[in-house]
């Protein structure tokens, strides 16, 4: 038994009074032992080997402990990935889900996430160092959009806080991913980042613009340009910010200013920047406040022509339903003049018995 390879990708809250190692065989022998083939009996003998320990015992306690408080599933883990399966893997991370692996390799179009060959799968991925990468060059002089989802991953991750994990991407992140390489693609971006001298501007700029879009899938041309804006008028608020220091420290430094010419001259000059950064903030919010309105409005009205079109599907149903029982009406009335006709074939002794003609038969 390879605990290693067992335990996997395994978290494993180990408890005081027992020596990690018996923890180890304890909690490998349950994962990869199937479910109902297994007894405590034999957890102890495997997980302290060469000493048969009574069950009543202080190192069964705690063995049992253990367990209970792991909450270990039995046999979670009996499935072993080959080396080749692994390799597919790995180098299928990008194109495929880990669902869409499983039942590749598996060779199983009926599992789900409830099987434990997913499980192995994912168990895997999470064990899968990340995939390395420089941070993005400030510095450099022209801009490089990501050509793939883990340099896009690689760039969100330096901007954002809740980390995207590449090799275990959600649907809704993958979308994510591919909206910010096209909106980072955009000429309009390349050009505004270009501009820029700074590498501290550079990151302000990329960082809040790929912040306030990275969540954002169905921007429209107009709007990623309005963020690219605001991303610029950021920095702009950022240079005033810095110009403030500036005037306050040689405030502070001032001396032999008797008649306070120079002071004054500093002191309306920080007023002037002053108002000059609370613009460009007012600038900012205003934009933010359009852009969301917007886009609110944008989507509330898709909501609303989905609904129309939904109401329009079932109004048709009910006509085809409408025009189905109007079908079968009258198909029960053909059946019936047909009976009918039968009964008004007959010989004239027959119908004389039945004492009705054939309108008498139908209408009474």
């Amino acid at each position: 038994m390879n605990i290693e390879e067992i335990l996997n990708g395994i978290n494993i809250k180990f408890i005081e009074g027992l020596d990690e190692e018996t923890q180890k065989r304890a909690a490998a022998l349950w994962l990869s032992s199937p479910r109902d083939n297994l007894s405590i009996r034999t957890i102890f003998d495997e997980a302290i080997p060469g000493k048969r320990i009574d069950g009543r015992s202080e190192e069964a306690r705690l063995i049992k402990k253990f367990l209970a408080e792991n909450d270990f599933k039995k046999g979670a883990v009996s499935v072993r990935l080959t080396d080749d399966q692994k390799e597919f893997i790995s180098k299928n991370l990008e194109l495929m889900n880990p669902l869409e692996i499983a039942k590749i390799i598996f060779e199983n179009d009926s599992l789900d996430i409830s099987k434990t060959e997913y499980k192995a799968v994912v168990a895997y991925v999470k064990s899968l160092p990340p995939k390395e990468g420089k941070p993005y060059a400030y510095d450099s002089e022209d801009f490089k959009p990501p050509a793939t989802l883990s340099e896009a991953c690689l760039l969100l991750n330096e901007c954002i806080s809740l980390k995207f994990n590449v090799n275990l991407l959600k649907p809704s992140q993958k979308r994510q991913l591919e909206s910010l390489i096209n909106y980072l693609s955009l000429f309009s971006y390349s050009t505004k980042y270009n501009q820029l001298e700074k590498a501290a501007e550079k990151r302000l700029f990329q960082s809040t613009f790929i912040r306030y879009v990275y969540d954002k899938t169905d921007l429209t041309e107009e709007e990623v340009d309005q963020y690219i804006m605001v991303a610029n008028l950021k920095v702009d608020a950022w240079r005033q910010e810095q110009l403030m220091r500036v005037l306050q420290n040689r405030l502070a430094s001032v001396s032999g200013d008797e008649d306070g010419k120079i002071s004054m001259g500093l002191t309306e000059a920080l007023d002037k920047v002053n108002k000059n950064k609370d613009n460009i903030l007012k600038s900012i919010n205003a934009s933010l406040k359009e852009l969301v309105g917007t886009r609110s409005a944008r989507i509330k009205e898709k909501g609303s022509n989905s609904a129309s079109i939904l109401n329009l599907v079932e109004d048709v149903k009910k006509e085809e339903t409408r025009k189905k029982f109007a079908q079968m009406l009258m198909a029960r009335n053909s059946k019936l003049d047909s009976e009918i006709e039968k009964i008004a074939s007959m010989d004239e002794i027959r119908a004389r018995i039945l004492g009705i003609g054939k309108e008498e038969t139908l209408y009474g």
